[in-house]
């Protein structure tokens, strides 16, 4: 039975190492679309914010790693165009062919800006990988915009929020291999109740149609 993943982020990669621990003989592939798999989507906001240095400290393995360590053969650079289940194969946007006999679909949610008015223009952006941090924070480098509106309250929106207001100076703890360890593991950036408070100071949370 070969296993098939698509999508090789958090989701992704736990199920094809849920996988590997339940059958250590199983031919497993990952395709992930991106450059770069297995990384801490939580941990985008604190790039912005400059508490994670470089991209690369976000990501916990490379599919080098997943290939000798783990068995798991994973593909960076390869999008699934098409599923064809009564053949049992995925179809790559290369052209390439792959077959399977259990399928996980893993690519994570989407954000639709399709009917939000001049969603298209340079300073409008979306964050959900890190290629999208990566030109986020290089507008906000260049360009030193005065003023943001996040759309979206969830844990990565509020977080975002909190990274763009003005922020107090930054408190070093650890060293350089405990910090990227932590930021890995998205658990070193947890707020403090005191943190929050001073966050919910600096940023400006409203409701559609509703009171500040």
């Amino acid at each position: 039975m070969a296993l098939v993943v698509v999508g090789g982020v958090a989701a992704g990669m736990s199920a094809a190492a849920r996988a590997r621990r339940l059958d250590p003989q199983l031919p497993i592939v990952v395709l992930e679309k991106g450059p770069a798999v297995s990384y801490g989507a939580c941990g985008l906001p604190y790039l912005l914010e400059g508490r994670v240095r470089e991209p690369a400290d976000l990501i916990g393995h490379t599919p080098e790693y997943f290939r000798k360590e783990r068995k798991i053969d994973v593909r960076t650079g390869a999008r699934v165009t098409a599923i064809s289940h009564p053949r049992r194969e995925v179809v790559l946007e290369s052209g390439e062919r792959i077959k399977y006999e259990r399928l996980v679909i893993a690519t994570g949610a989407r954000c639709d800006t399709s009917t939000i008015a001049g969603a298209g223009q340079p300073h409008v952006f979306t964050l959900h990988t890190l290629d999208d941090a990566e030109r986020l924070r290089a507008f906000l480098r260049d360009r030193e915009p005065r003023r943001a509106v996040v759309i979206g309250a969830g844990y990565i929106g509020v977080e975002v929020a909190d990274a763009l207001a003005p922020q107090r100076p930054a408190r070093h703890r650890a060293g350089a291999r405990r910090r990227r360890s932590a930021a890995r593991r998205c658990r070193v950036f947890r707020r403090r109740p005191q943190h929050a408070r001073d966050a919910r100071r600096r940023v400006a949370l409203r409701r559609e149609g509703g009171d500040d």
